[in-house]
């Protein structure tokens, strides 16, 4: 098992979802003090940043990488794709079209 060491966390890959670009100006009230480049999604949808963009941590940690995106998935993790639409309880600010689902090791969507 390979573990991957960010910050004071010790994280096993085996647990990384998905890593994307992490965008601070999505949320200006953080104001990070170190330059965090990902956005590490883990299974159980726990977030953890890091100072790799996601092609940094795709060629490190050999996940697939979606250039196009700038996404890295992990290869054992099978993910869904979904249409989506803004419900009258959830209209986010981005205009999303996709979802991406998964299952965490609980089975849980």
């Amino acid at each position: 098992m390979k573990v991957i060491t960010i910050g004071k966390k010790l994280v096993p890959v085996e647990q990384v979802a998905f890593v994307e670009p992490f965008d601070p100006a999505a949320n200006p009230e953080f104001k990070p003090e170190k330059d965090y480049k990902g956005r590490i999604v883990l299974l159980n949808r726990d977030i953890v940043l890091t100072g790799q963009t996601p092609q940094e941590f795709a060629a490190e940690y050999e996940l697939h990488l979606f250039t196009e995106d700038s996404v890295a998935v992990n290869r054992a993790i099978v993910f869904r794709v979904e249409t989506f639409g803004p419900t009258e309880s959830f209209k986010p600010a981005k205009p999303y079209k996709t979802r991406l689902k998964w299952r965490d090791l609980t089975g849980g969507e």
